[in-house]
């Protein structure tokens, strides 16, 4: 089985083909855009993990990304996807807007409580433990916003079948979906 791990950072999933945009994060088969044209042929890839990406990708080029990721995989192939649940945090920042004051990280503890929200959001930009010394902060920015019918519109039309979309506590929307 040949797997790939696009926005793989700096840690090592065990089995997968590595590509990421820093090239600080080393050990990378490849490096680039991985919302653009990868080197791989059509189908090369049984299974495409991009967890804590897509949301780094432009909304404007989110189509094209989840195409290029379809066109690498098998057909029957699957695309695990992790993006922030953006229309849980909104909503549970609507409901009460105390509660993200503890899901801050520690060093920004001292800061309002919407700036949890901001944090989730916009990323943890360059916050030293993503973004570390040498690195693009810009690479952990948050270019594009998901809820879970947005998600799911994205992946069916770049071709896959959502076979599970959920939400966890974090929260971000955990996506299956296999390529047509």
């Amino acid at each position: 089985m040949k797997r790939l791990e696009v926005g793989c950072g700096r840690k090592v999933t065990p089995g997968f083909v590595r590509a990421d945009a820093n090239p600080n994060v080393g050990a990378l088969d490849w490096c680039g855009d991985v919302s653009t044209r990868m080197p791989w042929d059509d189908g090369t890839f049984d299974e495409i993990r991009a967890v804590d990406i897509l949301e780094h990708i432009p909304y404007r080029r989110t189509a094209a990304a989840l195409t290029e990721w379809a066109r690498l995989l098998r057909p029957g192939g699957v695309l695990y996807v992790q993006v922030p649940d953006c229309g849980r945090i909104m909503a549970e920042w609507a409901q009460d807007p105390t509660r993200w004051r503890e899901r801050l990280p520690a060093d920004l503890a001292h800061l309002p409580p919407f700036l949890g929200v901001a944090w989730r959001i916009l990323g943890g930009q360059d916050d030293g433990v993503i973004t570390h010394d040498g690195d693009d902060p810009a690479l952990n920015l948050h270019l594009s916003m998901f809820d879970e019918p947005t998600l799911r519109w994205y992946l069916t039309g770049a071709g896959f079948e959502v076979e599970r979309l959920e939400s966890n506590p974090h929260p971000n929307l955990l996506a299956w979906a296999r390529r047509a």
